[in-house]
């Protein structure tokens, strides 16, 4: 399976804002254009204000269904992480019906997740990261980028899938499913041996 970073930047389209799209009249841009930009889903690209995928879109209604899943960066490209992934995606869609997949767009489990859900026809929104304000060392700190975009997609999702190598023992993703947790939020762990799986 063609990797989850390439797809996706062959995919995605970027939005520069809904009023700025009002105003031109241009909905969207090509895949090209797209590839050209040298944009990924990476830190570096959090200044875009939307996101749209070629097989959905991104939307703007706050009343439609989120589900998240979120995970390990250690479990990229693994093929039964892929079928793992494809599992939920499918049950979710048959009990429930089509949903908007949100996620952080990190390397691993949330960009695999994203390329799904796009094969799929879904519609996918990232939460980007935002630079840290306040004076700390690191540009992207845990309290005041990665903890608050934990807290964001979880207060946004109905329900949080974290799929993880079970040999990590804190990671942002498990984050994310505590702030679920205190949300009253459903969270379902699916915890990943990576001896026992192949790539």
């Amino acid at each position: 399976m063609i990797s989850a970073s390439i797809s996706l930047r062959s995919s995605i389209r970027y939005l520069q804002g809904a009023e700025k799209i009002a105003e031109s009249g241009k909905g969207k841009a090509s895949a090209n254009d797209t590839m050209n930009t040298g944009h990924s889903l990476t830190p570096d690209s959090v200044e875009l204000d939307h996101l749209r995928c070629e097989s959905g879109g991104f939307s703007t209604q706050e009343n439609e269904r989120r589900v998240a899943i979120v995970g390990s960066k250690s479990l990229a490209d693994y093929r039964a992480i892929y079928e793992i992934i494809d599992e939920v995606v499918s049950s979710e869609v048959e009990k429930y019906g089509p949903f908007i997949l949100i996620n952080g767009g990190e390397e691993g489990v949330d960009l695999m997740a994203a390329e799904i859900a796009m094969a799929r026809g879904l519609e996918y929104e990232l939460e980007p990261l935002e630079e840290c304000r306040l004076g700390c060392e690191r540009k992207y700190c845990f309290d005041h980028s990665y903890k608050p975009r934990s807290e964001r997609i979880a207060h946004k999702a109905d329900r949080i899938y974290r799929i993880y190598d079970e040999s990590c023992e804190t990671s942002t993703c498990e984050v994310t499913a505590k702030f679920g947790e205190a949300f009253g939020k459903e969270v379902i762990r699916k915890p990943v041996d990576l001896l026992l799986i192949e790539r």
